[in-house]
């Protein structure tokens, strides 16, 4: 019969020969194995190999179950897609895409539509007018709860055709928003050709230049997805004014990198939140109907240059009229720490992308990256006309500092939400627009 006894004595002798071993290597005073200090050949010559032999023993099992795990996530991802794809079927219906040479384009035009999907569409409104990034003209709040069919956030957007229909609000959310649809694009071993190192790309870089229609898609991200906030940057004590006004009393004057201000994080500013910026700004109450809670305000923020990054997988860079700036490519790379060649995506509104085909060098690494050729122009008006056509009107922001409502900037929430949806529907299914042609 073994003896346990005997077995644990020498376990225990052998653990503290081991740890003897160690003070001897460590100890400069002692002469390790000296011959006053006789230890056995055998458990000379044993103790390293035991050593070695656990650590490669925990090395190995860690290694199996990290790669165990990985194998897991990704079969649990790859399941999850399968289940999406299931679901939303209609959205990945090849008779929504025109493929010439390496570009794939959505036939928005043909496809897009307004509907009432119902009450149980998911989680129909992600906000409300207190979202302290939204600008406070966009808000179309009432003192009251309207009938289902009059609020802008009840109407969604929708791709269909004959029976192929894609409910775009229900498919980005049940993607995870951009933080799943980033997720899903950089499982590919390369994007526009770009590596870092031997890895996989680690972050998706999408940069937006445009007017305030393409600030209003932004603002809908940052409001929609806070939750999934990692990192923001904004523009903080300018000393210039971007409005038609300010920029015609520059008399064609570029505003120069010393007059932008600082690049600074905005705090989380919510209903109820307590900081130090977070006041709620009684002159702000002529945007508001009456009895409408007013929402607490930092002040001297603008996101005329902005970026916000969700959950560290995608971040998006925001600039307002490019071409309104001295030198785009430094005001890139000293106030947003952003090089041209780590863009994935490039979307454009109201005609910027002509500063760009003016920057010689900034279009010659654009092209060689391949986002040029990948390059989204957006279509606003197309969301207002669509409106008009399936709903009879059109949801622009009717507050009352609007004196001729409805303004051509639409309600927020509303279809600003589906900009960003559409977007996003983009980035995942790897395809452009381009215009309603």
């Amino acid at each position: 019969m073994t003896n346990y006894d005997d077995n644990n004595d020498a376990t225990c002798e052998m653990m503290e020969m081991a740890k003897e071993d160690e003070e001897l290597i460590i100890t400069p005073s002692r002469q390790p194995y000296s011959s006053s200090k006789s230890i056995p050949t055998t458990y000379s010559k044993f103790i390293p190999y035991y050593k070695i032999l656990i650590l490669l023993m925990v090395v190995s099992a860690t290694f199996y179950l990290i790669s165990n795990e990985r194998s897991t996530n990704n079969n649990d991802d790859q399941s999850s897609l399968v289940s999406i794809t299931n679901k939303h079927s209609g959205c990945f219906s090849a008779t929504f895409f025109t493929k010439g040479g390496n570009t794939k384009k959505l036939n928005y035009a043909q496809l897009m539509k307004y509907s009432l999907l119902g009450k149980n569409v998911t989680k129909s409104v992600r906000y409300n007018h207190l979202c302290p990034w939204m600008k406070i003209r966009y808000n179309c709040a009432k003192n009251e709860t309207l009938q289902y069919g009059k609020s802008a956030y009840d109407w969604k957007l929708i791709l269909e055709q004959g029976t192929n229909k894609c409910n775009i609000w229900d498919l980005t959310h049940d993607l995870g928003g951009p933080v799943g649809v980033a997720k899903s694009i950089l499982k590919d071993v390369s994007i526009n050709n770009k590596k870092i190192g031997n890895n996989k790309k680690e972050k998706y870089i999408v940069a937006l230049f445009g007017n305030s229609y393409l600030r209003q898609m932004l603002q809908a991200f940052m409001c929609g997805w806070s939750n999934d906030i990692s990192y923001t940057l904004m523009q903080k004590n300018s000393n210039y004014s971007i409005s038609i006004d300010g920029l015609a009393k520059r008399h064609g004057e570029p505003i120069r990198i010393d007059e932008v201000g600082d690049m600074v994080r905005m705090p989380m500013v919510w209903e109820g939140d307590v900081d130090t910026c977070g006041e709620i700004l009684e002159q702000n109450a002529s945007f508001y109907n009456p009895g409408v809670a007013l929402p607490r305000r930092c002040a001297n923020f603008d996101d005329n240059i902005a970026v916000v990054e969700f959950g560290g997988k995608i971040r998006f860079y925001y600039i307002f009229r490019p071409q309104v700036y001295e030198d785009l490519s430094t005001l890139m790379r000293e106030k947003l720490q952003l090089e041209p060649k780590d863009i994935d995506s490039l979307v454009f509104n109201d005609g910027q992308e002509k500063t760009i085909i003016k920057d010689t060098e900034m279009l010659k690494t654009f092209k060689s990256t391949g986002v040029w050729q990948q390059r989204i122009i957006w279509q606003y008006q197309q969301f207002r006309d669509v409106q008009i056509r399936d709903i009879g009107r059109w949801f622009g922001s009717d507050n009352p500092w609007i004196t001729h409502p409805p303004d051509g900037h639409a309600c927020m929430p509303g279809p600003p939400d589906d900009e960003a949806n559409l977007l996003l529907y983009l980035l995942y299914s790897k395809s452009i627009i381009r215009s309603n042609k």
